[in-house]
């Protein structure tokens, strides 16, 4: 749907907003069964479809919308999916902000299992495979083949297919939000649990395979043994028994039942079941769940903050609360003593040894220790900096948050430098096409750091992290920038109220676009890049020129008349003072229509830039040759009384050239007609 044009004091009376042509989003009816974290639900109206049921979800810029994935979500072919009828940006009079708004349609019922609450369902066997395992298995495989990760699942957007519960289920909304923000650690997996909402990566089927298996055992029990326990103590039983042994715990499941949930809850990606798993245990086929890696037990246990360590992959846990005390445990040697006389891990201390080296002072670079040492006794747990916890893969968003909270970033600039998700990428087990792309990314990242030029440094790595981040510009605060169009619709808007300068593009939307249109960008860097004011002018008409060309019979009218008001310095680079004026009218002209494609075409224009330089040299040429003579005379006249003496001579020869000549040129004619003078 497109941006419509919206009334704000009229929407505020009526509480309604209107979007696009048809539909009407009802204020005073929220819907808060269906909201998604910070991204909230209301009632939509379709003036067309009376009959049928919509809601909307409203996404702030802090939600990170999936707008990118919407092509994505669209071609998911199974009806258990929850309908996607419109997206588009609407200005939110609530908060006087834009937000993005992700329109679906309504036909189902109840979810399977509030949050906080376990299921009493009533369904047999098999209707449990019917209506539940079966279509989420295709959805799962929907999901995989598209290379999506929808994030969502868990028992609370989990909805029956009707009121009467006698139909596949449907699964709701998963683009309002960052990929798995809004899960509780219970769904997640032991890398991704604990870990900030906003780091916790792009996501990968397999995750999606386990808070599957997590809602089903939450549908499917009568008893509730871990709602009481905190994200941090389940983690740690997660860790310590194992996913499928924390989660059932000592509940009576059927056998069949067993098996599917140990192999979708297994801990490790690359063991846990995948979708062919379960269609293969749908068919009846006997599939054996991979048995749990055996962990390493330490001989004698380690003392930390008080408490007794046997296994390394839960002291990591815990490393990071008293970073003193493992500083002082790496100094006198009890750790380096532990891995190799309890642990007997000589592998374990190599790569240790190999930390130090690479950590150098420890007291100083306590918090690179702190991460490396967490990464080394448990490659599972995320990465671990200061106090910013996330994924190998999931910098890029939770940096677009604090970005756009205006908080300090330096800390993800040490990060990318000191190549710590290089580091965690190599400590797991994936494929290589998927190492080589998440490596060319962060050195894409490395280089952008590195320049200093306008669009680079670290606004550049947060949109080449987090490519589905709108424009985060502190200029366009209340404003939804994605696109081309969005963003000569906000500036135009700005424009029209007044006191706008022609330098749109700051650091945030130069990054923005160049890493959605770099092809456009390269166009324009090189005067947004230079030190003079009217060069910057003439590369921001260049740029917002061809976001024009992209969106047909848009009119940039006040976008326009701030160009037209700011280029009299451009002007004034034509040297012939004709062209200059013909050019500076031509590009009123054009202001005029709101066509900034006409302007930028005139200033650029090839044979105008051509004819001006070329007139330029020959007048250039003219002067010097006039400046030569005069410089020769004032010489001459320096000594004036050999000036006319000197100029005497020098025009005697002259005269006499010219007689002579005009007399050879008698003769000649003379002779030619037939006449003969001597």
């Amino acid at each position: 749907m497109s941006d419509p044009q919206v009334k704000d004091s009229e929407q505020v009376n009526r509480r309604v907003v209107q979007f696009g042509k048809h539909v009407t989003i009802r204020l005073d009816q929220p819907l808060p069964r269906f909201n998604n974290g910070s991204s909230e639900a209301y009632v939509a109206y379709n003036e067309i479809e009376k009959k049928k049921k919509f809601f909307v979800l409203v996404a702030g810029s802090e939600s990170l919308a999936r707008w990118r994935h919407e092509k994505k979500y669209n071609s998911l072919g199974d009806p258990s999916f929850i309908r996607l009828m419109g997206t588009g940006i609407v200005q939110w009079p609530l908060d006087g902000q834009q937000k993005y708004v992700f329109l679906y349609q309504a036909e189902f019922g109840e979810c399977l299992v509030k949050e906080g609450e376990f299921s009493n369902t009533q369904w047999g066997s098999a209707e449990v495979n019917k209506f539940l395992i079966e279509p989420m298995a295709r959805m799962l495989k929907d999901l995989r083949d598209r290379g999506l990760c929808h994030g969502c699942i868990r028992s609370d957007t989990i909805f029956y297919g009707s009121a009467e519960k006698d139909s596949p289920v449907i699964l709701g909304d998963c683009l309002s939000v960052h990929t798995m923000s809004t899960q509780r650690s219970l769904f997640l997996p032991i890398d991704k649990a604990l870990v900030d909402p906003m780091g916790r990566g792009e996501g990968t089927s397999a995750d999606d395979v386990y808070a599957f298996g997590v809602s089903l055992a939450l549908f499917l029990r009568k008893t509730d043994e871990i709602g009481d326990l905190s994200d941090e103590a389940l983690l740690r039983q997660k860790i310590e028994v194992g996913s499928f042994a924390a989660i059932v715990g000592a509940e009576r499941f059927q056998g069949a039942i067993l098996d599917l949930l140990r192999g979708v809850l297994n801990d490790d990606a690359n063991a846990r079941w995948k979708v062919e798993d379960i269609f293969s245990w749908l068919e009846g086929a006997r599939v054996t769940p991979a048995p749990l890696p055996r962990r390493q037990k330490a001989i004698r246990p380690i003392s930390f903050m008080g408490r007794k360590y046997i296994f390394a992959d839960v002291l990591a846990i815990d490393l990071h609360k008293s970073p003193g005390e493992a500083i002082e445990m790496v100094k006198n040697g009890q750790l380096s003593e532990w891995i190799d006389k309890s642990l007997s891990d000589r592998q374990m201390l190599m790569q240790f040894e190999t930390i130090l080296d690479r950590v150098g002072d420890v007291s100083t670079n306590a918090s690179l220790l702190i991460a490396h040492l967490k990464m080394l006794f448990n490659p599972m747990l995320p990465i671990h900096y200061k106090d910013k916890i996330f994924t190998y893969d999931g910098i890029g968003g939770i940096l677009a948050f604090d970005a756009m909270k205006g908080q300090d970033l330096s800390v993800y600039e040490e990060v990318i430098t000191l190549s710590l998700p290089d580091y965690a990428i190599a400590e797991r087990n994936l494929s290589s096409s998927n190492v080589k792309a998440l490596v060319r990314l962060y050195d894409q990242c490395r280089l952008a750091l590195k320049q200093k030029k306008r669009g680079q440094g670290i606004e550049r790595c947060i949109y080449i992290l987090c490519d589905h981040a709108p424009c985060l510009s502190p200029r366009y605060r209340d404003y939804f920038i994605n696109s081309a169009h969005s963003a000569l619709v906000t500036f135009e808007k700005l424009s029209d109220a007044g006191g706008q300068i022609a330098l749109y593009m700051d650091e945030h939307c130069i990054a923005f676009f160049s890493n959605l249109s770099s092809s456009m960008m390269n166009q324009c860097m090189y005067d947004l890049n230079s030190s003079e004011k009217d060069d910057q002018i003439a590369g921001n008409l260049r740029c917002l020129a061809l976001m024009q060309r992209e969106i047909k019979g848009f009119k940039a009218m006040a976008i326009a008349s701030v160009f037209r008001d700011s280029l009299s310095g451009v002007y004034k680079s034509f040297q012939n003072k004709g062209l200059r004026i013909q050019v500076e009218e031509g590009v009123k002209r054009a202001a005029a229509k709101g066509d900034l494609i006409a302007m930028s075409a005139i200033l650029d224009d090839e044979s105008t830039l051509r004819k001006d330089k070329r007139a330029f040299q020959r007048a250039q040429s003219e002067f010097k040759l006039l400046q030569a003579e005069y410089n020769q005379y004032t010489v001459r006249l320096k000594n004036k009384k050999m000036y006319g003496v000197v100029n005497g001579r020098d025009a005697a020869p002259l005269v006499s050239w010219s007689v002579s000549t005009l007399i050879t040129v008698m003769v000649v004619i003379a002779f030619l007609s037939g006449y003969q003078i001597f």
